[in-house]
C-alpha cells in the first residue's frame, strides 16, 4: 500500500509510518525526538493525521449555495470543531451571504439548531460579551447550553453583531480561528480523568484546549459519548463532572475528547481550576509563557464549595 506524506516546516513525514510508530505506543516524546517535531509541529502531525481517520457520522448530502455544491458532512465537522466564520467562508469559497445560506438550510435540515426556536436577545447578548461576560454567566442569563452557545457566537459573528476579536477572551465557546488559535493549556500536576459510571477506568490528561480534552490511557471509540469528572490532589475530594464525546483515537488510547454538556456552575469551576492548575503554551513562540501570567491562588480551587 502506498503510503501518503504531509509536508510540514520542510519536513515531509511518512503518515503510515508515523501511524505505526503511534500504535506500537510510543509517547509523545519519542514522536517528537524521531520527526526531530516542536511541539506545534507534533501538534499539526495529530491534526492532519486526524484528518485522515476521523468520519463524521451525519448524513452525507449535498448542500447548494449560489451553484456551489458543498459537501454537509464536511461543513459539520468544522462547524463542531469549532472553526470561524472566516475560516468556512475562505475554505468553501462563500460570500456571507452565501454562508448565512448554508447555515439556515443546515438548520433547516435539522443538523444544527438555533436555541429551538427560543427568543434570544440577541443586543443585549452582544452588549454583555463586550463587557467581557463569561462562557457560564451567558449560559445562565439567556439559558443556553454550550453547544448553543456556540452556534449563537457563529451566527453573532456572520451576521456582523459582533467582530471576532470581541470574543477573543473567550476559551470555551469561540470559533477557533488560526489568526487568534485557542489556548493550550498542560497540567501541572497529574490529573486524571475518570468514567462517573466506572471510576476506576481512567485516563491521564495530557492537555486542554477550550472544550476539548487529549487524554492517555482511556479506551474509547470515535463517537463515543461519556460522563466523566476530573480528578487531582488539589482538588481533594471536589469533582468536577460533565459530559464529553470522543472526537479522535489513535490506538484507541489516546484520545481528543470534546465537552459537549457542561453545567454553568461547573464550567466556572472549571476555568479557575484549569488558570490555577495548568500552564499555558504560546504557539507563537514555541513556548510556555513562564511570566505575566496570573494564575489563581489553589485555595481557590481547593475551596470550592460545592453546588
Amino acid at each position: 500500500m502506498k503510503s501518503s506524506g504531509y509536508v510540514m516546516r520542510a519536513k515531509k513525514i511518512d503518515a503510515l509510518e508515523a501511524l505505526t510508530d503511534l500504535r506500537k505506543g510510543m509517547s509523545n516524546a519519542e514522536i517528537m525526538g524521531k520527526y526531530n517535531l516542536s511541539y506545534v509541529g507534533l501538534k499539526s502531525l495529530y491534526r492532519q493525521l486526524q484528518e485522515v481517520m476521523v468520519d463524521l457520522q451525519v448524513p452525507e448530502f449535498p448542500a447548494v449555495t449560489k451553484q456551489k455544491q458543498v459537501s454537509a458532512r464536511e461543513v459539520l465537522k468544522d462547524i463542531q470543531a469549532g472553526y470561524s466564520p472566516d475560516f468556512l467562508r475562505e475554505k468553501y469559497k462563500l460570500s456571507s451571504s452565501g454562508l448565512k445560506s448554508l447555515y439556515m438550510q443546515l438548520e433547516k435540515a435539522g443538523l444544527i439548531n438555533n436555541h429551538s426556536g427560543r427568543q434570544l436577545r440577541v443586543n443585549e447578548l452582544a452588549e454583555d460579551i463586550r463587557k467581557g461576560m463569561l462562557e457560564p454567566d451567558l449560559m445562565e442569563r439567556y439559558n443556553l447550553t454550550l453547544v448553543e452557545l456556540k452556534w449563537v457566537l457563529n451566527s453573532l459573528i456572520i451576521s456582523k453583531f459582533l467582530e471576532p476579536e470581541e470574543i477573543a477572551f473567550l476559551e470555551f465557546a469561540r470559533p477557533q480561528s488560526d489568526d487568534n488559535p485557542l489556548q493550550t493549556r498542560f497540567p501541572v500536576e497529574r490529573f486524571e480523568i475518570c468514567e462517573v459510571d466506572n471510576p476506576k477506568l481512567t485516563g491521564e490528561v495530557q492537555y486542554l484546549r477550550g472544550n476539548q480534552i487529549c487524554v492517555e490511557g482511556m479506551f474509547t471509540r470515535k463517537g463515543e459519548t461519556k460522563s466523566v469528572f476530573l480528578r487531582c490532589a488539589s482538588l481533594r475530594s471536589r469533582q468536577l463532572s460533565f459530559d464529553v464525546k470522543c472526537e479522535w483515537v489513535i490506538s484507541g488510547m489516546l484520545a481528543n475528547f470534546r465537552i459537549v454538556h457542561i453545567a454553568p456552575a461547573v464550567m466556572r469551576d472549571l476555568i479557575r481550576f484549569t488558570a490555577a492548575l495548568t500552564k499555558v503554551f504560546c504557539e507563537e513562540n514555541d513556548e510556555f509563557l513562564t511570566e505575566g501570567f496570573d494564575y489563581f491562588d489553589i485555595t481557590d480551587v481547593t475551596e470550592l464549595n460545592p453546588q
